[in-house]
């Protein structure tokens, strides 16, 4: 039978390629192990220190042999007009590695190779490109007469600093691909990783109750739903492709700390893209970045250069700028900056040797003047963006002063310094603000529309009369753009956080929405019993949830699923291969003293790309309470040993017969 669609394509694939991971990771390891212990081709320890001549050749497959190296590197030089001018003597690569490091008979071959491999951007099997430089230092300095001291304190210098490229992999590591095969990527992630897994999480439920009902002959054995047993149970539609792939992120969290220029390590601000030791990488490399969250960083590095007070640095707990967070609106064209710190004197730590109490107020009137009458500086970024330059302008300042060891909550407390109070942000038809803390999604052109495929949802519950209920709220986007839509009569909308209901009460007003709806700061659990038996049996009731990458408490779902008003749930999660996979086998497994209520079942499953680049997709799922023909099947409809209905069964027969 042709598959029908791309969609189709690719679920036909996904067993084939779950079979060709099998095979790789059910490579000899012991054979892997022994051969990367071991010398090649005559490689000996008391041969001379050749750290010149060696190459470092990044985003080898980690499965590959040392005894396929020789293949690998003759298949690169093979391109090379003369390739018998570059002689390679020994090679090592540790087991799962991604890099190799070869040996060059002399360092003019060595740079042969290198340019060779980077110029014809050489792949791997997977369409990777390869990256080349030069190995820093022997791999066998102790062998060669070096003291136990000397290599100790060789061990404790700073890491060597990501190339660019290697940067991009780590933080946005679908770079490098056409974005119609990112989507194909995601698309592939979200069948394989997401609606298979779930399945599979809500069977196994099944099956611990089967076990149970053999142990307790009281507890009584439930059949798997009929749904389940379908040979598709849950479709994934095709991936909403986000409308602005280059600088679309309006939210940046940059860490201050050191990089190296010009062979000196230097204050600066950016990305621990490889951790503490590795240093900063400035935002200029990755192309998701606009070029104004660029400039900004260039001021800060600026203002860092002439600065007595350092960078925090969290293995010793000493400094003090921590953490730059920078926000911004192109449709309002305005742009809030939060500069997290620890205490002049300090933190809990106790480590610090200085105290910039006494500098600390100049320097930040030194750094707000930079900020508020500095032009932003024209950047100059490593890879082509497709960005337009705007009329954007700091609006607001705050500084956030934090004495633990970690990260604080995103309520603690903020000090203003300058300019508005909030940012301005608009979605849709609606207009909002934002707090310092507040959660809102990074990508305004793609979050309308995954809003609108949210509302699209709801509307297909009768409007006229409907109640949403809002949780995990937030700052109210979700619930007013219904109501503003007329997909709801009623919101109510819940979140623990008091800051981002302020906002969400205030967003209500600013929008002529208050009538008709309520935010409130509590546990959703508390308030969705009591608001719920208000309301009579035939009033229908939406919940839309949309929590954080950790996913629902379990008194929520516990709540949502004996509130049995609750006929529907549109669940949008920004971690559909993780916490949405608990969360929906929790809402539709078998009922359980834990879990009472009628169970729910996925209807409908829509991956939207807020993340291009990365190999992150959100997804909005629908769950609705089950019918008796999901829980049991119609008295017609027979299931066959592969799990395929009769319906399924002739429309397959009649297929093939076309």
């Amino acid at each position: 039978m042709e598959p029908n669609n791309e969609n189709d394509k690719i679920e036909n694939k996904v067993a084939e390629q779950d079979e060709e991971i099998g095979g790789q990771e059910t490579q000899p390891r012991a054979e892997e192990e022994d051969a990367s212990t071991q010398n090649h081709e005559g490689e000996n320890s008391q041969s001379l220190d050749r750290s010149d001549c060696r190459v470092m050749v990044y985003n080898i497959l980690k499965f590959i042999n040392n005894k396929d190296i020789p293949k690998l590197f003759k298949k690169w030089l093979a391109t090379h007009e003369d390739p018998d001018s570059i002689e390679i003597t020994h090679w090592r690569k540790a087991p799962h590695a991604t890099w190799v490091i070869l040996t060059c008979k002399t360092e003019d071959m060595a740079q042969k190779l290198i340019n060779h491999i980077n110029d014809n951007k050489i792949t791997n099997n997977k369409g990777r490109e390869l990256l080349a430089t030069k190995s820093e230092g022997s791999q066998n300095k102790r062998s060669h007469g070096q003291d136990e001291s000397n290599a100790q304190q060789d061990s404790k210098k700073r890491a060597i600093p990501l190339q660019d490229d290697q940067v991009r992999d780590k933080l946005t590591p679908l770079w490098h691909l056409s974005y119609e095969d990112q989507l194909k990527e995601k698309l592939k992630n979200m069948i394989r990783k997401c609606t298979l897994k779930l399945c599979q999480e809500i069977k196994k439920k099944f099956q611990n109750i089967s076990r149970e009902a053999k142990r307790n002959p009281n507890r009584e054995k439930v059949e798997l739903y009929s749904w389940l047993k379908s040979r598709r149970a849950i479709e994934v539609k095709d991936v909403i492709a986000s409308p602005q792939q280059h600088a679309y992120r309006n939210k940046c969290e940059f860490t201050f700390g050191y990089r190296e220029k010009d062979g000196k390590q230097i204050p600066s601000v950016g990305f621990l893209a490889s951790g503490w030791s590795g240093g900063v990488s400035l935002p200029h490399i990755c192309q998701n970045i606009s070029w104004e969250f660029c400039a900004l960083a260039e001021i800060f590095e600026e203002f860092l250069k002439d600065s007595p007070i350092p960078p925090y640095d969290s293995r010793q707990h000493e400094g003090l700028w921590r953490i730059l967070t920078i926000r911004s609106s192109r449709r309002t064209k305005e742009c809030m900056i939060i500069i997290q710190h620890a205490p002049p004197s300090g933190g809990a730590a106790g480590t610090q040797k200085e105290d910039y109490s006494n500098v600390f107020d100049s320097e930040k009137k030194r750094l707000l003047n930079m900020l508020v009458n500095k032009d932003l500086p024209n950047v100059k970024r490593p890879l082509e963006v497709q960005d337009s330059h705007s009329t954007l302008r700091v609006s607001s300042i705050f500084f956030q002063e934090y004495d633990g060891l970690s990260n604080p909550p995103p309520e603690h407390d903020v000090q203003h310094a300058f300019g508005k109070k909030y940012l301005t942000e608009k979605l849709g038809d609606c207009e909002f603000q934002i707090s310092p803390g507040a959660f809102f999604q990074v990508n305004t052109k793609c979050a309308e529309l995954l809003y609108q495929v949210a509302v699209d949802k709801v509307k297909e519950v009768n409007p006229s009369d409907t109640l949403l209920l809002d949780v995990c709220c937030g700052t109210g986007s979700i619930g007013l753009i219904c109501k503003k839509q007329g997909a709801v009569s009623k919101v109510i909308g819940v979140d623990i956080s008091e800051p981002a209901i302020v906002d969400a009460n205030a967003n209500a007003k600013l929008n002529n929405l208050d009538q008709g709806v309520r935010f409130i700061a509590s546990k959703a659990e508390l308030v969705m019993g009591r608001e719920t038996n208000k309301l009579t049996k035939e009033t229908p009731v939406v919940a839309i949830v949309d929590p954080a990458r950790n996913g629902l408490h379990q008194d929520v779902l516990r709540s949502i699923r004996m509130t049995e008003v609750i006929k529907r749930i549109v669940y949008v999660s920004c971690n559909p291969t993780g916490s949405l996979i608990q969360d929906a086998a929790t809402l539709c497994a078998p009922p359980t003293k834990k879990f009472r209520g009628c169970a729910f079942r996925p209807t409908f499953a829509q991956p939207v790309d807020m993340f291009p680049m990365s190999d992150h997709c959100e997804m909005v799922m629908v769950f609705d309470r089950i019918t008796e023909e999901d829980e049991f099947g119609s008295k017609e409809e027979n299931y066959n040993d592969d799990g395929k209905s009769s319906t399924e069964e002739k429309h397959d027969a009649n297929t093939t017969g076309n």
